[in-house]
């Protein structure tokens, strides 16, 4: 289910409390939706036990006091005064006082306001002009009241109640449950940042679609959709975006045996899909599958056999989940793309975003690794790349110029991303995470505050930041 369909579930259905089991796992794996659901429940449950306010008795007396008495001809007609209400505002059962009332109805609370007005539009349609007027200003009060109240709820830290519990699972945040490829990503990327030999770049893509093959598979063994759908569509923005592009724009570098084990990789994939699939014949696992072995066969026909060039994958992924891991995964596709050092360093500095916001929330051995994680993107594939020489001089044409300029502001716009992250780093993590981590996290933004000091692109002496060129120096 998507963000959308969840929402309108939550607005619409009687009992939110007992989601399904599709409403369920896409709120273990979307913080946002996560978030709302459980606002959603601590306001039903508040508002289901919380007793009727009790009427105070100077009112009651003054309003009964101006009622006629009971039985009371007016205007040709004997009006029936109802018996007075008790303290707790409850009326009198009208079979006798031994007898109990009947059971009330359940709240709901998206027919309430329907309801609400219904029993007012009946019950003032013959009261007097001051009893509506004070009927309507205690009405507008009770709104003001209750949205005080709901704000408050939604401030208020309360302890999770069941429903909560319900829809956070086993308490594994989704965005640990894939480390392996994180990491195997991580490598990729640093290998990429430091290569321009396309033959090369190609080989670290394969390796980058096998790693999501594997996940893909163990994934599809444990039956968990929303990875699936996730896993699948990174899986095809890299063979789409990063192999084919490669494969059929070739460049310096490019080799018979890189090609060579390209296809044998997507042989060797569409077979191992097809076998799978037949294992797990069920939508929730075979569709996909049958999406990833069609994503290789039109890739492979594509570069390899002639055939027509594969649609184009959708930009948003289908299901949510693992922020950091996608932005790993696009931008290290992206960066295999790129020949211009000041692109290639932009890259990586949405990589090294994604790695200190994960970071704001993680502890322990996690904070260890993204620390670890966040200085070899930032030394290896950064400074690597923006240590490149840089020049913005040309000749005069227009769209020359033009195009200058806009390198110029992407190039001051990484370096202040850069500098903010490090600042984030300094004032929210820091003084956070274990000792273990600091040696790396300094080291980080340090190198932060540096590249403000002594920006990148400035020609003369060479940064104290400078680091030594790519593995190869051959250009495509």
């Amino acid at each position: 289910m998507t963000c959308y369909e969840v929402q309108n579930w939550m607005l619409t259905e009687e009992s939110p409390q007992r989601p399904t089991s599709e409403v369920r796992a896409h709120v273990r794996l979307c913080a946002v939706c996560r978030g709302s659901y459980n606002v959603l429940c601590r306001i039903l449950l508040e508002v289901e036990s919380a007793p009727p306010p009790p009427i105070p008795f100077a009112a009651r007396e003054k309003l009964l006091a101006s009622l006629p008495p009971r039985g009371e001809e007016a205007n040709g007609f004997t009006r029936k005064t109802p018996a007075p209400p008790s303290e707790n505002g409850h009326q009198p059962s009208p079979n006798g006082a031994g007898e109990s009332a009947p059971p009330r109805r359940s709240f709901l609370l998206f027919r309430a306001p329907a309801a609400a007005v219904h029993s007012l539009k009946k019950g003032m349609s013959n009261a007097r002009p001051w009893v509506r007027w004070t009927a309507a200003a205690a009405a507008a009060l009770l709104c003001v009241l209750l949205g005080m109240g709901i704000q408050a709820l939604l401030t208020q830290k309360h302890p999770i109640d069941q429903p909560v519990q319900l829809a956070r699972g086993n308490g594994t945040e989704t965005e640990q449950s894939h480390e392996g490829l994180e990491e195997a990503t991580l490598k990729v990327h640093i290998d990429i940042a430091q290569e321009m030999m396309r033959g090369k770049q190609l080989g670290n893509l394969v390796e980058l679609a096998a790693a999501i093959r594997k996940e893909t598979f163990k994934s599809a063994q444990e039956k968990k959709a929303n990875d699936l759908a996730l896993l699948t569509w990174l899986s095809g923005r890299v063979l789409q975006d990063g192999i084919q592009k490669i494969l059929r724009e070739e460049g310096g570098g490019m080799t018979q045996e890189a090609r060579d084990a390209a296809r044998a990789f997507l042989d060797e994939t569409a077979a191992a899909v097809a076998g799978l699939t037949a294992k797990n014949p069920s939508e929730v696992v075979g569709n996909p599958l049958r999406q990833l072995g069609r994503q290789v066969r039109e890739v492979k026909a594509f570069c390899f056999d002639g055939g027509p060039e594969p649609p184009p994958l959708p930009l948003q992924p289908p299901a949510e989940g693992n922020v950091l891991l996608q932005v790993m995964v696009i931008r290290t596709v992206e960066l295999a793309q790129q020949t211009d050092p000041i692109a290639r360093a932009d890259a990586s500095v949405w990589v090294a975003d994604a790695l200190a916001k994960r970071l704001e929330q993680a502890d322990g051995k996690e904070a260890q690794r993204l620390t670890a994680s966040l200085d070899k993107v930032v030394q290896d594939a950064v400074c690597v790349n923006l240590s490149q020489p840089i020049t913005f001089e040309g000749p005069p044409v227009p769209a020359f110029q033009q195009r200058q300029e806009e390198r110029k502001r992407r190039l001051a716009s990484l370096t202040e991303r850069l500098g903010k992250t490090g600042d984030r780093l300094q004032a929210q993590v820091l003084g956070r995470v274990p000792p273990e981590c600091h040696n790396h996290l300094k080291g980080t933004i340090e190198l932060a505050h540096k590249f403000r000091k002594e920006p990148p692109g400035r020609s003369g002496q060479k940064p104290s930041w400078h680091r030594q060129g790519y593995k190869d120096k051959s250009r495509r």
